[in-house]
């Protein structure tokens, strides 16, 4: 089944005048603001990679900001770039240095956290709680989400995320509607990731199934585990990202799985598929399996 994705607009046309653009998306010089502007840039540098992206008319030609006047020092204009913001005379205060020269300083690894968070909420709509746990999860972010004492709102970023999903056309591929599809994709801007892996992941039943099959090792043939199940488990672990293959996993090795987590006392979370599972199935048979777990494997 395909999923439906509809264009969600940004509210505001994308500008390189930062200043300007902070101030119509009432986003404050915080941790939340570099991650707007980083991504605003980055949507404005690869607008081909976009089927709409809309940039307010009188938009510069390059990114700039200007810096309010100060006693009888009067309003500047900045470029963004590192020797420009450096320049900027001290009378004018550090603030704004320090706000831009982070947005700068981050720039190069924004679009990784774009095709990043992208993918997952291909794969899962994710929520902005999922967003600001993204920033917060990783060591090299923790300069950003702790800039200024505040942490990332996911609410203020996800909008960036739904617009990004429902309009990028990137890379041009029919075969792999979904960025986890792409080979060179997962192998180099996704990996290393838990959370990513995580949010990639369209379930867990070909993991926790794949768990009791080696946990059982030699018994398997006991609880009638046949080859077909297990290939089902194997396709759908090297293709985690896959709906259709994780439907094939039967749901009797999913209620098993859950089963075997649960005599081995690991909590296997929300794992919905799981529970579900074992709400579908006999008490007597779920009895039965453990004691089989008993007997054979302790």
């Amino acid at each position: 089944m395909m999923k439906i994705i509809f264009t969600k607009p940004l509210t505001e046309d994308l500008d390189r005048q930062l200043d300007r653009y902070l101030l119509a998306i009432r986003q404050k010089r915080d941790a939340t603001g570099v991650v707007c502007l980083v991504m605003a840039l980055h949507l404005i540098e690869n607008q081909e990679k976009f089927s709409l992206i809309r940039i307010r008319p009188d938009s510069p030609a390059q990114a700039q900001f200007n810096v309010p006047a100060v006693g009888n020092a009067p309003e500047i204009t900045v470029a963004f770039n590192a020797d420009a913001i450096e320049a900027i005379p001290a009378v004018y205060g550090v603030a704004q240095k320090n706000f831009y020269s982070m947005v700068l300083q981050v720039y190069p690894v924004a679009w990784k956290w774009i095709v990043q968070l992208t993918a997952c909420n291909q794969v899962h709509n994710l929520t902005d709680i999922n967003v600001t746990n993204y920033f917060k999860q990783f060591p090299d972010f923790k300069r950003i989400t702790s800039f200024n004492g505040y942490e990332v709102d996911g609410k203020a970023v996800l909008p960036y995320v739904k617009f990004i999903t429902s309009t990028i056309t990137w890379p041009q591929s029919n075969s792999s509607p979904k960025l986890v599809e792409n080979d060179e994709i997962r192998s180099t801007l996704l990996r290393g990731s838990s959370f990513v892996k995580r949010h990639t992941t369209f379930s867990a039943s070909a993991e926790l199934c794949r768990q009791l099959i080696d946990g059982l090792g030699s018994h398997v043939n006991k609880f009638e585990i046949d080859e077909k199940m297990i290939e089902a488990v194997d396709q759908s672990l090297a293709k985690y990202w896959d709906r259709e293959l994780n439907a094939k996993i039967p749901v009797k090795l999913i209620a098993m799985a859950a089963a075997y987590a649960q005599f081995r006392g690991r909590d296997y979370g929300n794992w919905i598929q799981g529970k579900r599972a074992l709400s579908h199935t006999r008490p007597y048979i779920i009895n039965s399996w453990k004691c089989l777990f008993n007997v054979l494997l302790k």
